[in-house]
């Protein structure tokens, strides 16, 4: 009897704990992670940190959350690496493969194999597209040979093969691969490369642009000394005129006079253009948004509507242009309000036009 009732004891003690745990979990941040517009921008497709692995969707008018897919997703072993442009699929980086999920099904729609070896430590993590999505770009290494490869997402099949100068690595070697990305239109590849600080007399982080049309080297840019995660990546402005970099500090170039401009501020999350190609935006790790005019030179900063402890994590704009949007991430600090938000901008001027609140437990609420 005595041990029947220590039995009942620990059951209920089990269970009033897991019942505080679910509390606690209820009320934490979300974290947007992913971030896209459906195909006709009416509604806002966003991926966050919360498990079970879901996809959900809000109407851009009315706030409201109209559908929420779950779909699977192994933690540690494979990697979501965002939305394509059309607002239909989430790329997955798994084993040798990239994993093409529908967002209103969950379902596997094709999985197209990646140049071997494709390593999971590969950085951006986020995948580098076209503007349509059909294109992806890939660093790979092989032995100590390193080259970008730009991959069909629909078959798998390596459309361009873009060779990298000898001694070229993620870490090591006598240069580092600093940072990548592709044009709007596919035909065009940036890469930066930047001296290894073992060296003793390193040469200037080089911007190079490939043409991988004509398989060559079209521009080629040398750089100021700049602070640059390995490997960041590069962003084109939809005109395809100007180039940005997350550098430390952020470093624009203007692509047919080779303009360098470097914008002092603090760590960003990621950086990008209007849909006008006017603006460059700056999310950093704070509740404030810097917007440079590319026109007149001039940085302004424009003040989020979000919690202090919370920072711009995602951004995504509409394939009407109409729209831009921005998600957070939050600290989850108790003593203030955590919730994240999903804020709606003007593409062109971006201004915003309303903010959506993200709480776990309860629909979103428009603000």
């Amino acid at each position: 009897m005595k041990t029947k009732r220590i039995l009942i004891t620990l059951l209920t003690t089990l269970l009033i704990s897991s019942a505080v745990a679910s509390k606690s979990a209820d009320t934490q941040g979300v974290g947007i992670e992913d971030l896209v517009f459906s195909h006709d921008s009416s509604q806002l497709i966003f991926r966050s940190k919360q498990q079970p692995a879901k996809i959900q969707f809000i109407n851009i008018q009315t706030g409201k959350l109209v559908k929420t897919t779950p779909i699977t997703i192994h933690q540690g072993t494979e990697f979501p690496m965002g939305f394509t442009p059309d607002g239909h699929k989430l790329t997955v980086a798994v084993p040798g493969k990239i994993s093409i999920l529908h967002n209103r099904t969950g379902k596997v729609l094709r999985q197209p194999p990646v140049p071997p070896p494709f390593n999971h430590n590969y950085r951006p993590r986020k995948a580098i597209l076209n503007a349509s999505g059909s294109q992806q770009l890939f660093y790979t290494l092989k032995g100590t040979t390193a080259q970008l490869h730009i991959v069909h997402t629909g078959s798998g099949k390596v459309l361009r093969n873009i060779p990298l100068p000898e001694g070229v690595q993620p870490v090591q070697g006598s240069l580092q691969l600093g940072a990548i990305g592709m044009s709007p239109n596919g035909r065009d590849v940036a890469y930066i490369t930047t001296p290894n600080k073992a060296d003793a007399k390193p040469p200037k982080p080089t911007l190079v642009i490939y043409d991988t049309f004509q398989n060559k080297i079209k521009q080629h840019l040398e750089l100021a000394n700049l602070k640059l995660p390995t490997i960041s990546p590069i962003s084109y402005s939809p005109d395809a005129q100007y180039i940005a970099i997350p550098s430390t500090p952020v470093t624009l170039i203007h692509l047919k006079t080779n303009k360098l401009t470097y914008i002092p501020t603090p760590a960003i999350n990621t950086l990008f253009f209007s849909a006008d190609s006017k603006k460059l935006a700056l999310l950093a790790n704070k509740n404030q948004l810097p917007l440079h005019d590319l026109s007149s030179g001039k940085t302004t900063t424009q003040a989020l509507k979000i919690p202090p402890q919370c920072h711009p994590s995602a951004y995504a704009i509409s394939l009407n242009k109409r729209y831009a949007a921005i998600g957070t991430s939050c600290s989850g600090n108790s003593k203030g309000d955590s919730t994240e938000k999903i804020l709606l901008l003007n593409a062109s001027s971006l201004q915003p036009i309303r903010t959506y609140s993200l709480k776990p437990t309860t629909a979103i609420q428009p603000l």
